[in-house]
């Protein structure tokens, strides 16, 4: 049974902006220190901690609580 490789958007889009160093690369990142870096903003996204979201609520509510005083 054949099976298909599902591909991803960026191997898309390189493939067709530059097919040789597509090639090159065998279908992976040409650049592995960018790819390494890429994938390390990936997974640090979103992990902040609880003091900044404290802080940063304590702020939008002391906006809110202005705007809803002298409006």
């Amino acid at each position: 049974m054949n099976q298909k490789k599902s591909i991803s958007v960026s191997q898309l889009a390189l493939y067709y902006s530059d097919r040789e160093l597509f090639r090159k690369a065998k279908g992976g990142a040409f650049d592995k220190k960018q790819a390494k870096r890429g994938t390390r903003e990936h997974d640090r996204a979103g992990k902040s901690s609880n003091l900044i979201r404290a802080v940063f609520l304590t702020i939008i509510g002391f906006i809110c609580y202005l705007l809803f005083k002298f409006s």
